[in-house]
C-alpha cells in the first residue's frame, strides 16, 4: 500500500500481522532475554491516522491468516499528526471501523487478550530491525532517526549531514552506545 507520502511500506503477511518473540543474548554470561513483539502496520496506521478507515485493506489479508494465530491488525500513530487523534477520530472514527468490523466478521481485542487467546510459539524468535516511522519528514524508516536528531550544523551555522553536529544527534550517539 502507497501513503500519500510517495513511500509504500511492506508487509510480509501473514507473518507481519502475528505477535512474535525477539531476543537478546547478552554477550558477557549468555544468558537470554526474550519480549513479546507486537508488530503495527505502518501503511493502514499512516490511513487510519489522516481520515475515517474502512476494513477494506484487512478484508484483503484476513483469508491468509493462520487459525491458529489468526491476523492481528494493529493500528498505531503518535496521535499529534493530521487528525489522528482528535475528536472527531476518537469519537467517530474509531467508533465506526469497530462496528464495521464487527459486521465484517472481525473481531475487536486487545493486545493482552490476543496474546491468551493465541500465545506466541516459544521458538517464534524474529529480529526487529532498527528505524523510524515512515516518512518523519523524509525519514523513510532511517535506523538514526534522523528526523528527530536534525539539524547537523556547523561552527558557523551552515548546515553539513556529514560534518555538522547537534545536541540530538550527540545524546543519540551515547544512546547508541549503551
Amino acid at each position: 500500500m502507497q501513503v500519500s507520502r510517495g513511500c509504500a511500506p511492506n508487509n510480509a503477511y501473514p507473518y507481519s500481522f502475528r505477535p512474535h518473540y525477539a531476543k537478546h543474548v547478552d554477550p558477557t554470561d549468555g544468558k537470554e532475554y526474550k519480549i513479546k513483539v507486537i508488530p503495527a502496520d505502518q501503511a493502514m496506521s499512516w490511513q487510519d491516522g489522516y481520515e475515517c478507515y474502512s476494513t477494506q485493506d484487512m478484508e484483503k489479508i484476513a483469508p491468509k491468516g493462520d487459525p491458529e494465530h489468526p491476523i492481528l491488525v494493529l493500528l498505531a500513530h503518535d496521535g499529534d499528526n493530521a487528525f489522528g487523534g482528535g475528536y472527531s477520530y476518537y469519537m467517530q472514527c474509531v467508533p465506526n471501523l469497530v462496528n464495521a468490523a464487527v459486521q465484517q466478521g472481525f473481531e475487536p481485542t486487545t493486545i493482552e487478550t490476543y496474546l491468551k487467546d493465541y500465545p506466541i510459539d516459544e521458538d517464534d524468535v524474529v529480529h526487529v530491525e532498527d528505524g523510524a516511522w515512515i516518512n518523519a519528514s523524509g525519514d523513510f524508516g532511517d535506523p538514526t532517526f534522523v528526523n528527530w536528531n536534525y539539524p547537523l550544523f556547523l561552527a558557523d551555522g551552515s548546515f553539513s549531514v556529514t560534518e555538522g553536529w547537534s545536541t540530538k544527534q550527540r545524546h543519540y550517539a551515547i544512546m547508541t552506545a549503551i
